[in-house]
């Protein structure tokens, strides 16, 4: 209770630690060191709390084992770049299959994307084969104009080879169509060895007319909606039997700017 009734001004204070400090000054080091040590004894583990607080929290750096060298860094910031590039291209490849699966109703279908590594005439060789599921008969669709494009003719393990719809030794199935006509034309295309197709054996009383659309035939488990090839581009009677008609078609796609297919592989196969 004394020393709460002690009032001192601040030039008290002052001066009586300017004569404590001329003491310490005079005393001895002898007598000084005493009496740092017993301020460590008394005062040392509360002057090391913030070391220890500091030491603990922060991270050693100077660690060996947790040290990458730049070569190392390097190595490891392009695997990561490249996973990011792969995660893109993958998130891109899912919006268009998912895109042309609701468009054409393919639930039955699997979707696959391939790339096209070489084109030999009428024919594409793409990197997707057996290990994927790819086999001879599946229908082959562009991913620009959501077009049917081909027919895969051979595969192997890692490469198939793509007849496209101009190739002589391929036909498929049609369907001839008019805005706004009651039915379809059904027929039989074949491609003509050059930059178009050709539909023959059509009674010349049958209505087609250039402009007409052609589309690939349904068929369950295999494509379960039409899907569109071209276009009729000329009418003609056939020279070899003038009581049909020569009727020729252009693709709807050119595979000239084309570098990826998708290609319809049936669930149920």
């Amino acid at each position: 209770m004394a020393l709460r009734n002690i009032h001192a001004s601040k030039h008290s204070f002052f001066w009586g630690l300017l004569v404590l400090s001329i003491l310490l000054y005079i005393i001895p080091q002898s007598k000084t060191n005493k009496l740092n040590l017993l301020f460590q004894a008394l005062f040392g583990r509360i002057t090391h709390i913030g070391r220890d607080f500091s030491s603990n929290t922060s991270p050693d750096t100077t660690t060996p084992d947790k040290a990458v060298s730049q070569e190392e860094y390097n190595t490891l910031w392009k695997k990561y770049e490249n996973l990011q590039a792969r995660q893109a291209e993958l998130e891109k490849e899912n919006a268009s299959l998912s895109r042309i699966r609701k468009q054409f109703d393919l639930s039955e279908s699997g979707l696959l994307q391939a790339k096209i590594i070489a084109v030999i005439k009428n024919t594409l060789i793409i990197n997707k084969g057996t290990e994927q599921q790819v086999a001879a008969g599946q229908l082959v669709l562009s991913p620009q104009k959501d077009s049917i494009i081909g027919i895969i003719r051979e595969t192997d393990k890692s490469i198939a080879r793509v007849g496209l719809l101009t190739d002589s030794s391929v036909s498929i199935e049609v369907r001839i169509r008019r805005d706004n006509a009651k039915t379809d034309i059904a027929a039989q295309m074949f491609g003509d060895g050059k930059n178009g197709c050709q539909i023959r054996f059509i009674p010349r009383q049958t209505d087609i007319r250039k402009g007409d659309t052609v589309y690939a035939a349904d068929h369950p488990g295999k494509l379960d909606v039409p899907v569109v090839i071209g276009q009729v581009k000329d009418v003609k009677i056939d020279q070899d039997k003038p009581l049909l008609w020569s009727v020729y078609v252009e693709p709807i796609e050119s595979i000239t700017n084309l570098n990826q297919v998708i290609i319809v592989v049936p669930l149920t196969q």
